[in-house]
């Protein structure tokens, strides 16, 4: 048949239809799926049979263990009023869910066994209670926020490492920058630090800006901003350790992490 279309993540289902019609063979069909896909993507798909797979490259997928049931998505809130046990996916892990259970595997086809964790507690405050809406719980929950940021034992770790680096960087995307460029003036006055805010987007286009050695702090809410991921991923090249600041604790930015600070903002939903 001839395939056309304007939308790249039609391309996956068609190749994978394609693969499957071949080999009529579900884990060998994601395997020749993904060795042939390239960019950044997480995807689902649902076989005739019910069966469920999933793979991940770059971007985010987590899997809810319930009782009896599997649930699968880019973030816990998916799943969370359901279950609050997870598997974080690693990069380049793909999974099969059937009657049978659950299977995960690398882009190789190993079987492979990854940690289930608890979320609930990073979670709890998903409903919004007596509020109209999240917006208000979460600006009326902004003094409370402030002091839970304030109390991380990480933060020690990070002032240490902070100290030991001859050069320093800061990266974020969209107001995560804005805070990362805020951080330059607040480091020179009260840490008498210089500091090298970059919009994380652009250090693609000049990885050698990353001096050898150097500390990179990397800021999201989500842990997932893919040109936040970029970044620390161009400045690992460069031997730099990275602290992130981060508000969700397993996300893929905090495994990259050498030390983190969790913002403990809960979930942003509003």
């Amino acid at each position: 048949y001839n395939f056309q279309s304007d939308t790249d993540t039609e391309i996956i289902a068609n190749l994978i239809q394609k693969n499957f019609e071949k080999t009529s063979d579900i884990k060998q069909t994601i395997i020749d799926t993904v060795s042939n896909l390239k960019g950044h993507y997480a995807f689902v798909v649902i076989f005739d049979d019910g069966t469920l797979a999933a793979a991940r490259f770059h971007e985010p997928l987590i899997v809810g263990i319930g009782k009896n049931s599997h649930y699968l998505s880019s973030d816990v809130l998916g799943f969370i009023e359901r279950t609050d046990d997870a598997i974080y996916i690693d990069n380049k892990d793909f999974v099969i869910v059937n009657d049978a259970g659950l299977e995960i595997y690398n882009f190789d086809g190993m079987q492979v066994k990854r940690q289930i964790t608890k979320v609930s507690k990073e979670f709890a405050d998903v409903y919004k209670g007596d509020y109209a809406h999240f917006t208000l719980k979460e600006i009326s929950e902004q003094p409370d926020t402030i002091i839970r940021a304030g109390s991380d034992e990480q933060i020690d770790e990070m002032v240490k490492q902070i100290r030991d680096s001859t050069t320093l960087y800061i990266t974020g995307s969209g107001t995560s920058y804005n805070s990362s460029r805020i951080s330059k003036y607040l480091m020179s006055k009260h840490a008498k630090l210089k500091i090298e805010p970059i919009i994380s987007s652009e250090l693609q286009f000049a990885p050698d800006s990353i001096e050898k050695d150097s500390t990179l702090i990397a800021i999201s809410q989500s842990g997932e901003s893919a040109d936040v991921l970029e970044a620390v991923s161009i400045a690992k090249q460069s031997n730099a350790k990275i602290l992130s600041i981060v508000n969700h604790l397993n996300s893929s930015l905090s495994q990259e992490s050498d030390v983190v600070i969790g913002l403990n903002c809960g979930p942003e939903i509003g």
